[in-house]
């Protein structure tokens, strides 16, 4: 399977691909970990894309990005959790993440 036929099989919004959101070395690790009938659990591979990027303790440009991500997210419930019990606790949150945060929307 290649890079592009995994990330449209897990329901990835093209933003993460546009904004460059999904390196390599993530996409190599989650095809490696994929195994057939996986993509019923796409929010998994998803909300791992989330993490892998938290764990960095990005910036606030990768923190806007990962807020508006999670605006697109096909599952409502997955990234409504993200925001509220990840993002809104993260340390470098300034007053322009979190009013993006409090919107509600992109």
């Amino acid at each position: 399977m290649t890079r592009n036929q995994f990330i449209q099989l897990m329901q990835y919004p093209r933003e993460w691909l546009e904004w460059d959101m999904l390196p390599d070395e993530l996409i190599d690790a989650q095809i490696a970990e994929y195994q057939r009938g996986g993509e019923q659990d796409s929010m998994h591979y998803r909300n791992t894309a989330f993490h892998f990027w938290l764990r960095k303790r990005p910036g606030k440009e990768i923190l806007l990005k990962l807020i508006k991500l999670s605006y697109l997210d096909p599952d409502p419930l997955l990234s409504y959790a993200f925001r509220k019990d990840y993002l809104a606790n993260v340390e470098n949150t300034d007053e322009e993440v979190a009013q993006a945060l409090r919107q509600n929307r992109i």
